[in-house]
């Protein structure tokens, strides 16, 4: 039902519909309204696609009762509240796309918790506090964006090595402290924007050793020092901006 110009609301009798019911998919409708908590009520559901509608009230703390859900596309409408703690029940999860919303708080902790998610995307909302240090240890994270946010604190010295993530953004936010050198150890990553932030102190050596980065934006920050000359053997690397700092 992509693209069908439905409208109207999701009525609550929608946990009504069959429990076999295994796939929701109406993005890019006029779909509005909130979520209904009814739809906890969908436990087989493994597809749940409304983005591109016009939804808007909270993400239902029912929707952790979707413990067979494995990608979650709710971007692009005009949900707000905060991202409910039940959502780290979906064990099964490899997809969240809550991006373009009007989303508040802070980003649960227990998100490190799924240990299948592949693609992470929040960006474009209003989210506050730090990054929790649970998101670093998603082993099987290939994408991850938090661009666009308010969030605030230090990138964590916990930090673990990824062997997969390619995508990383965390660019327009509050980030303050240092470039963690534990970067460097993020063999897949080819695109890595750290621009618009508050980063301090020097350019780590070790990002010369993502020999898979084709772009790196770090401008806009509080940066100091020289260009590390390590980052003369990223053979790949196409867009590199290290402007607006204090590098010499």
């Amino acid at each position: 039902m992509e693209n069908s110009r439905l409208g109207g609301v999701l009525p609550y009798s929608m946990g009504n519909f069959s429990d076999s019911l295994q796939t929701i998919y109406a993005p890019q409708n006029q779909i509005n309204g909130p979520i209904p908590e009814s739809i906890g009520a969908l436990r087989n559901l493994n597809l749940l696609d409304l983005r591109d509608n016009n939804l808007d009230g909270t993400i239902p703390p029912t929707i952790g009762d979707l413990q067979n859900l494995q990608r979650l596309h709710l971007y692009s409408n005009q949900i707000g509240g905060s991202i409910p703690e039940e959502i780290c029940n979906l064990r099964n999860l490899g997809e969240m796309g809550l991006q373009d919303n009007k989303l508040t708080g802070p980003i649960p902790h227990c998100i490190g918790s799924l240990n299948h998610l592949q693609e992470l995307n929040l960006s474009n909302n209003s989210l506050t506090a730090s990054i929790p240090a649970s998101l670093w240890t998603l082993e099987n994270i290939i994408f991850m964006d938090l661009a666009n946010n308010s969030l605030g604190g230090n990138l964590s010295s916990e930090m673990k090595m990824s062997r997969v993530m390619e995508k990383l953004d965390i660019s327009r936010n509050h980030i303050t402290g240092k470039i963690p050198t534990i970067f460097g150890a993020f063999e897949s990553l080819s695109s890595l924007d750290l621009s618009n932030n508050s980063l301090h102190e020097t350019i780590p050596e070790s990002l010369g050793d993502l020999q898979s980065l084709e772009f790196l934006d770090l401008s806009y920050n509080n940066l100091s020092g020289l260009v590390p000359k390590s980052l003369e053997s990223l053979n790949h690397l196409k867009h590199f901006n290290p402007s607006y700092n204090d590098l010499s």
